[in-house]
């Protein structure tokens, strides 16, 4: 099992209802000074080869419908953080700073 966790300044989410509201979100949590975590799972996470790189990217190019899958959840992932990546001058995850106001850490489990 694996997931996604962010920490995030509350000014980097959408509202806070929408975001848990969302079923992929799980574990919202409200963090001092003006901070939240939450987990974001997605069915994609279930499958043993996502974090195998080479694996995964194969995987991929066989199967468009699974590439697909894997863009609607970085789009719904990102979606979540919609005020964030409108300050910023670049799409894209990296910030180019050393600070973020978003960190994203996988979380990986062996056992189900």
């Amino acid at each position: 099992m694996s997931f996604d966790t962010f920490i995030a300044r509350d000014n980097c989410i959408v509202d806070i209802g929408v975001l848990q509201k969302n079923p992929n979100v799980k574990h919202f949590t409200h963090l001092p000074r003006n901070w939240v975590l939450y987990e974001f799972h997605h069915d994609l996470f279930k499958d043993p080869d996502f974090l195998v790189e080479g694996v995964w990217q194969q995987k991929m190019e066989r199967f468009p419908e699974l590439r697909q899958a894997r863009i609607e959840m970085l789009n719904e992932e990102r979606a979540l953080l919609a005020p964030w990546y409108a300050q910023k001058r670049q799409l894209g995850d990296g910030d180019g700073l050393l600070g973020s106001e978003v960190s994203t850490y996988r979380v990986c489990n062996s056992h189900q």
